[in-house]
Parts: structure tokens; sequence; C-alpha cells
């Protein structure tokens, strides 16, 4: 039944459904079902109202940075990801970043992907300077050192 309710929300579209949807994102207790979760991260990264879409991103980054115990599920942070990819926002781009210190590779894989889908020569450029940065957490440091990799990996810079 939560999880239809959830979907009816998204299917409305507006923004009290989105905020409705951010707070039960933010205010359900640690024993709540995960799926729950799961279906509202998902909901968020699929938003289809453009005027809103900034909106359903900053809840989505809002989720990364927060100390909620269903973040630690890496199939949530990869839809995260996916979700911040298909909502276009720039401001997406250092959150994303912080996903390639995640020790899920799937994590990290989702997160160069989402990178590249919000301008890949920018995001690119943007984690060649990190790379060169000294004072960068060592693993944040692996995980862009990983993602330049996969970078060229890939045909032309695309997947």
């Amino acid at each position: 039944m939560q999880l239809e309710a959830v979907r009816a929300l998204a299917w409305a579209g507006t923004e009290s459904a989105l905020d409705a949807l951010r707070q039960v994102l933010f205010t359900s207790k640690a024993g709540d079902s995960s799926g729950l979760h799961q279906e509202i991260v998902t909901v968020l990264g699929r938003w289809q109202n453009p005027d809103l879409k900034p909106q359903a991103a900053q809840a989505l980054i809002d989720g990364l940075h927060s100390t909620h115990l269903w973040m630690v599920n890496p199939a949530i942070k990869q839809t995260i990801a996916i979700g911040l990819s298909y909502l276009q926002q720039p401001q997406a781009r250092e959150s994303l970043t912080q996903l390639l210190a995640d020790e899920d590779m799937g994590v990290r894989l989702h997160a160069v992907a989402a990178l590249k889908s919000l301008g890949a020569e920018t995001s690119r450029q943007y984690l060649e300077h990190l790379a060169h940065q000294t004072d960068l957490p060592d693993r944040l440091k692996q995980g862009v050192t990983i993602a330049l990799q996969e970078w060229d990996r890939s045909v032309g810079g695309r997947w």
C-alpha cells in the first residue's frame, strides 16, 4: 500500500507531492522497509515536471549526505546516481564525485556513468583537476583514478 501511495504522489508530479515524498524519505524510522526508501528514490530520480527537477535532484543529493540507515544500501546509492543522471542538474556533479569514494564498485561505476551524462568534457576536466590535488582523501583519490581509467576504456569517452 505504501509503495502505491509513493507511485501515486510521483504520478501527481506537484510540488506538494514532491514535498511529501521528501518528508517520508527523511522522517521514516530506521525499521521501515528499505523497499519504501528505494521506491521513493526511484520516483524522485524520474521526476517529470521540469520546473521541479532541481528540487527532486536536491532531495537525492540530500539523501547522499544524510546519515540515515537506508543510505548504507549500495542499491539505493546506485539508484540515486541513475536518478541524478536523468534529472540533469549540474549541482549534482560534486555529490556524484563523492560517490567515487564508495567501497562498492557498482556504486562507483554508476557515479562515473552519471558524471558522463552531466557533460562528459566538463566532468572529465573536473576529475582530472581533482586527481592532481594533493589534499584529496585517499579513498576519493583512488575512486577518481578508477573513474578516469573507466572513462578511457569507453569508446570515445562515451558509453
